[in-house]
């Protein structure tokens, strides 16, 4: 998906042959877009094309068939709830264990982020209404030993305390390990962390790839998430919010 970096919104055509795709389950045949759209062979032939430059859609050999390549961030826009539930994947940050600190970020950030949608709040500090199933922290050894009792985190994504300051290597981490996971799962990063470098990684990554990104702001009165990169920010990125009302967040 690298190539919708530049922001420039998608041609009206393209973002109605995603839109219906998308909703359509994530594949369909060129004939049943041709048919579903009424759009002319030439035009529909140009915007696939242009769709699978831009890492949106891919052709599945020749069988006409064209689907979403990944699962993020399409599966945030389903209405089924159990069905984004048995796929969300969870990836944060994990500090040093302080005396302050009662429970690790992430515990706090997936209570939030399980919650349903509160009307009467900030539709950016609104939660998913479902549970990640999974749970993926990157850290080093040193801040993992630092705790204990975290057998709740599935896969853990560990770099040394000096790689941890360096933007590109917890980049490269980073997308070494949620690659594979985008392909089948909904992923969503979590950029609460000790350090700025990590943050700034993960928000890279989160920008660059059309992953919703949280932060959660935390004191010793208060838990608030907070939505960086919403699903809306992305459809509304890609021109198609007017396809995705319900998720004005």
């Amino acid at each position: 998906m690298d190539g919708m970096l530049s922001g420039n919104r998608l041609p009206r055509n393209a973002v109605k042959i995603l839109a219906y795709i998308v909703k359509s389950g994530g594949s369909l045949r060129y004939s049943e877009i041709r048919r579903g759209l009424k759009m002319a062979d030439g035009t529909l032939t140009y915007n696939l094309n242009l769709l699978i430059a831009k890492g949106l859609l891919e052709r599945v050999g020749d069988t006409g068939l064209y689907r979403l390549p990944t699962k993020t961030p399409w599966l945030f826009f389903s209405e089924d709830k159990e069905r984004l539930g048995e796929s969300l994947v969870y990836v944060g940050l994990l500090g040093m264990m302080r005396e302050e600190i009662e429970e690790p970020v992430y515990r706090t950030a997936i209570s939030l982020l399980s919650r349903e949608p509160d009307q009467s709040m900030d539709p950016r500090t609104w939660g998913l209404g479902v549970k990640p199933k999974y749970v993926y922290i990157l850290t080093s050894e040193e801040a993992k030993t630092s705790w204990t009792g975290l057998h709740d985190v599935d896969n853990w994504i560990l770099l040394t305390q000096d790689d941890l300051w360096d933007i590109d290597k917890v980049k490269e981490r980073l997308l070494k390990a949620i690659e594979p996971l985008m392909k089948d799962h909904a992923v969503v990063l979590d950029s609460t962390g000790d350090g700025k470098p990590p943050a700034l990684a993960f928000y890279e990554v989160a920008n660059d790839r059309l992953i919703p990104l949280i932060y959660v702001h935390r004191t010793p009165t208060m838990r608030k998430l907070r939505w960086l990169i919403s699903p809306y920010d992305i459809i509304r990125r890609l021109g198609l919010d007017k396809w995705f009302r319900g998720w004005e967040t």
